[in-house]
């Protein structure tokens, strides 16, 4: 006999941990404008830039021998690098993404300079036609610099500030060796980096980046640093668009609705709605906006400094709103609203709605 079904309930699936951040369509949109506008300038004065008639910088002789082969032994070495770092974190995902990355950027620069043809400076072609240590001075070609150049922006995300800077600075110090050796022309250098920039960015838009933003243990820090006496934080199912929210409860048994806001909001308001107001750098493991409720029994908002009216020179809860929870509902929104940077208080709109955004200053 078969016995009887049993029901169960399901729980909520486990967040991704990755998620498309807006600042990565920023930089694939000014990479692409960048890469387009050199398109543009090279069919133009092609005859100048990347014809006969272009100049071509260094012929160092002997020295630019040495320089390929250091060049060259270091394109080896940084491949190695990147496939022996992510293999032995077993980021295979991440190592498959910047495989991709990389055959896409040089497809994507064999095309470039196919469609443009043409013929090359005679002393381009000789300097290339010499040996090296490891193949003839063509290598590394134009198309590889922009491989170079879709890996490190794909994986970034993944790199600490140190590295990343690392990162940039090898390949363009890579760059300048080859410029310097007479092996490669400038706008050859510039159409290849854009083309790499331009495929990174894709991939980061099209797989993600490391979901870092703050979660319900970052949120009661906050508070409490800030002085809120907090019980709990979970998160809120509340519908607010950009933000996380959270719903808080404190040691007296107040029920606060908390809207955290990061840097992938500032670069989304940035993408639609202009240039947020410069304020002072945070950690990027901390909010950079949270909501806050006004009215007794609540302490006032730390700012970054004031200007002795009162006025915040540059607060760091930009555009925070809060609502109080009765009853398992939001009830009538509380809402503070400051642009900072000098700026007084600024009035809001949508006062009734947990979405409430700053509006300009009053």
């Amino acid at each position: 006999m078969s016995s009887p079904p049993v029901a169960v309930t399901a729980g909520p699936l486990p967040p991704s941990s990755r998620y498309r951040h807006p600042g990565d369509v920023i930089r694939l949109i000014s990479a692409g404008l960048l890469l387009a506008g050199a398109l543009i300038a090279s069919a133009i004065a092609f005859r100048w830039l990347l014809g006969p008639a272009a100049s071509v910088p260094g012929g160092l002789g002997v020295a630019g021998q040495v320089i390929t082969g250091l060049v060259q032994v270091a394109c080896l070495a940084a491949a190695a690098v990147v496939i022996v770092a992510t293999l032995r974190r077993r980021r295979f995902r991440l190592l498959a993404g910047l495989a991709a990355g990389a055959v896409a950027a040089a497809g994507l620069a064999y095309g470039i300079f196919a469609l443009l043809g043409g013929e090359r400076p005679a002393v381009l072609m000789t300097n290339q036609a010499r040996g090296a240590w490891l193949a003839s001075a063509a290598f590394p070609a134009p198309a590889l610099f922009a491989s170079a150049a879709a890996v490190v922006v794909a994986a970034a995300p993944w790199l600490s500030r140190p590295w990343r800077r690392a990162a940039w600075l090898t390949l363009l110090l890579a760059a300048a060796a080859r410029l310097l050796a007479g092996a490669v022309l400038p706008m050859e250098v510039i159409l290849a980096l854009a083309a790499g920039v331009t495929v990174g960015a894709a991939v980061l838009v099209t797989f993600g980046v490391p979901d870092r933003r703050i979660g319900p243990a970052g949120i009661v820090a906050a508070l409490r640093d800030a002085g809120l006496p907090v019980q709990s934080v979970r998160p809120a199912e509340a519908e607010s668009k950009g933000s996380k929210k959270f719903a808080a409860v404190l040691a007296d048994g107040r029920r606060l609705f908390v809207k955290a806001l990061g840097s992938d909001q500032r670069d989304a308001d940035l993408l639609y709605r202009g240039p947020p107001p410069r304020c002072s750098r945070r950690s990027s493991d901390r909010p950079s906006s949270l909501s806050w409720p006004n009215g007794p029994g609540y302490p006032h908002p730390p700012s970054t400094g004031s200007s002795g009216r009162g006025t915040p020179r540059c607060s760091s809860w930009n555009g925070s709103t809060a609502a109080r929870w009765t009853g398992g509902r939001l009830a009538r929104s509380a809402t503070t609203c400051s642009r900072g940077c000098g700026r007084r208080w600024a009035s809001c709109t949508g006062p009734e709605s947990p979405t409430a955004r700053c509006g300009p200053p009053t």
